[in-house]
């Protein structure tokens, strides 16, 4: 007997939570009552997740583009600019609830941006070719220590700023959060997964797996300490030399030649049809 496949599913349930709270406060600033301004943004949250439910393509080209982030940075960008107006007195003219509405979006945009990031990660790797777990080598470990001294440092002087010459004390709370965060990261380990598309990752303790295509990658090199993939982008993903591996390391470099012999390719058929 064939199981029936459930018409939603992650991203699709976030979805539907952020467009139904989405349009909750737009009713409640209209002046509906909040009863049927909560069953409203109910009716249409269920409608959007059945509407979006399995669509794997939407989810693949979102998290390919990393749209993801952007239900999340919008509502901090402006929560962020009532709690500076309210620093410096200027948000008279605000209700407290924009903000408490704004924080909503921010909580219910995060759980959209982790079910994509899971699903993009799922749907365009591929197939698995090999697994391993890797901490980031001592050098990576010396930077991360380094990193978290200057973020406490930060957070101190921006204490003490904040009660000396009222510098608002979100600076000093975001730098107190970066220490935090970096702290958590100095030892955190890795797991990873060479796939056909490219390079996967969970980090230790962590529900959200990130997904990294070959073609964002330069080249591989070994250092004293580590196996490094370069990336032309961002910051280099280090793995501490003794946990790497050499399946693995034969992985990465195989899907490494495969995406630059496709692009070569590619660019030579470019090539040839502009001779045309």
């Amino acid at each position: 007997m064939e199981t029936m496949k459930r018409p939603i599913d992650g991203p699709s349930t976030a979805a539907g939570a952020y467009v139904g709270a989405g349009c909750t406060a737009l009713g409640r600033n209209a002046g509906v009552d909040w009863g049927f301004a909560l069953a409203a943004g109910m009716l249409v949250g269920v409608v959007v997740a059945v509407a979006t439910g399995h669509r794997t393509a939407l989810w693949t080209g979102l998290g390919r583009r990393r749209l993801q982030v952007v239900p999340v940075a919008v509502p901090a960008v402006g929560a962020l600019g009532l709690i500076l107006a309210d620093e410096y007195g200027h948000s008279g003219a605000v209700p407290l609830s924009v903000l408490a509405w704004l924080v909503a979006f921010v909580i219910v945009g995060s759980a959209f941006w982790a079910a994509v990031t899971n699903a993009y990660a799922a749907h365009a790797a591929g197939e698995v070719r090999t697994t391993w777990t890797a901490n980031a080598g001592s050098v990576a470990r010396r930077r991360r220590i380094g990193l978290t001294v200057l973020y406490g440092s930060g957070c101190v002087v921006a204490f003490v700023a904040s009660a000396l010459y009222g510098v608002p004390t979100v600076v000093p709370t975001a730098f107190a959060g970066a220490t935090v965060s970096s702290w958590i990261a100095i030892d955190r380990t890795r797991v990873y997964e060479a796939c056909e598309g490219g390079l996967r990752y969970t980090d230790a303790g962590a529900s959200v797996t990130q997904f990294v295509p070959w073609s964002r990658f330069g080249e591989i090199r070994e250092t004293d300490d580590a196996v490094v993939l370069e990336r032309r982008w961002w910051l280099d993903e280090r793995m501490a030399d003794g946990d790497v591996p050499p399946n693995a390391r034969e992985a990465l470099r195989e899907g490494l030649r495969a995406d630059h012999s496709s692009s070569a390719a590619t660019r030579s058929e470019w090539g040839r049809e502009s001779d045309w």
